[in-house]
């Protein structure tokens, strides 16, 4: 299968940039433990995706390829960090990519542009041959995941990449289990449209209720509940990056 990668990612034998002009003709000996994976499991590399210098903004821009507009609107942004990531799946131009997020770099640019991504659980998938690599505050924050045009493929793609890795001794083996086995009868289920800091479009509060509407029929209970300080979120996660 065709896919493309993050620029934040090193690729063997393929300039990976990081988006810093410091490895603007930098060219890997080895590929990103994510990236190897892939391979072997019979992936081919298009091409890599841009990303903020060291990933490290909500918008994809950087000093040696510019910026990466929105595909749907030219002036609005993509998000980031894996926001040329997003872009490219969006207008079909790969099947899959592999991002990274931190603080929102696949659920953001996921959102900008009508994609499916996931962040998955810290120690899932190594960071080893990613520029913000294993060890660390950030690392401990910061995890590899699909981003594709369905859920569907993510649940195909995430357990290619994960695993335990001897380049990040972070990761963690814990076995991945089947989603269709799991009984919805079992399960309570809590959702909600406000988060106390932003106001959603009415199509994004539509579409929540209405998978919420879809549940109360299978599962054990669905109520609509706000977690406890959520609006404290954002300026928590600003603060852990705070120098001083």
């Amino acid at each position: 299968m065709p896919i493309t990668i993050k620029d934040s990612f090193d690729t063997e034998e393929i300039i990976s940039t990081a988006g810093t002009k410091g490895r603007a003709h930098f060219v890997p000996t080895q590929d990103a433990t994510v990236v190897a994976r892939l391979r072997a499991a019979g992936a081919i590399l298009l091409g890599k995706t841009n990303t903020p210098e060291f990933t490290l903004d909500g918008i994809t821009d950087n000093m040696v390829y510019g910026r990466t507009n929105n595909p749907f609107d030219l002036s609005r942004t993509v998000g980031g960090s894996s926001g040329g990531a997003a872009a490219i799946i969006a207008v079909g131009g790969s099947p899959l990519d592999i991002g990274t997020d931190t603080l929102a770099s696949i659920r953001w640019p996921a959102h900008c542009c009508g994609v499916a991504g996931i962040k998955p659980t810290s120690g899932r998938a190594s960071l080893a041959g990613h520029i913000l690599g294993p060890g660390g505050a950030v690392a401990s924050l910061t995890q590899p995941g699909p981003i594709a045009r369905f859920v569907e493929d993510l649940i195909l793609i995430l357990p290619i990449i994960s695993g335990p890795d001897p380049r990040d001794p972070s990761v963690e083996g814990k076995l991945f289990g089947d989603p269709a086995s799991v009984d919805l009868k079992s399960l309570r289920v809590a959702f909600y449209t406000r988060n106390g800091v932003t106001i959603p479009a009415a199509e994004i509060v539509e579409t929540v209720r209405a998978a919420a509407t879809v549940l109360s029929t299978s599962a054990a209970a669905v109520e609509e509940e706000v977690p406890p300080r959520l609006r404290d979120g954002p300026a928590l996660g600003l603060k852990m990056f705070e120098v001083g």
